[in-house]
């Protein structure tokens, strides 16, 4: 889990790999995300178990794996050797969160469409605009980093009639977990930037390490 799990090595002998089209470790993970995995190591479930979850607006997987530090890390001697351990995945594949609103869930399955020819990349970012900044954070936060990109990478062309600068902002606030250092006017002026930092806050927590 990067940090937590820094310079830990996964043993695949006895670790059945996951699907890593689907699956990407968590390098940063929050408070909440500590807790789920303690709350899970302790009941010491068998390895290879695998715990879907649905947490501060993103889908993970926890998998009980066995866990071995290098002979190098600063860690107690235990965990040099091999034991039992939880690591956390992102969970890539697009689902439709509980917590979004009705028009939330529109402007998700429309930007989640399949991106062929026949795409209204328009009609997307002109329902995407029309959200509150709470909202679109929380349609592009439940989307998988991929179609963020695919999503960005058409935004200026296809989005140039729809305050685009907005959802650059939103797009920027998710990619990066932070408030950019450039924050369009308009949602300065309409306090769009605080409600940003709070979703982060809410949403994403303190990053904190955790050992196993």
């Amino acid at each position: 889990m990067g940090q937590p799990y820094r310079g830990q090595v996964l043993t695949l002998a006895m670790n059945k790999p996951v699907d890593r089209t689907r699956y990407q470790v968590v390098l940063k993970p929050t408070v909440a995300l500590r807790r789920k995995a303690d709350e899970l190591l302790a009941k010491k479930l068998p390895i290879g178990t695998m715990n879907h979850f649905f947490l501060e607006g993103r889908y993970y997987m926890a998998r009980d794996e066995v866990h071995q530090h290098p002979p190098s890390d600063p860690v107690p001697p235990s965990l040099k050797e091999p034991h039992h351990g939880i690591t956390i995945y992102f969970d890539q594949k697009p689902v439709i969160p509980p917590s979004l609103g009705t028009a939330a869930k529109k402007a998700f399955n429309m930007a989640m469409a399949p991106n062929t020819a026949q795409k209204n990349w328009a009609d997307v970012f002109k329902f995407i605009n029309g959200l509150s900044m709470n909202d679109m954070l929380a349609v592009f936060d439940s989307m998988g980093s991929s179609d963020l990109k695919t999503l960005a990478r058409n935004l200026d062309y296809f989005g140039q009639n729809y305050n685009p600068k907005r959802m650059r902002f939103a797009l920027d606030v998710i990619l990066r977990r932070s408030i950019p250092g450039q924050i369009p006017q308009d949602v300065k002026v309409h306090g769009q930037d605080k409600e940003a930092q709070a979703y982060l806050h809410q949403h994403v927590g303190m990053p904190s390490t955790i050992e196993f």
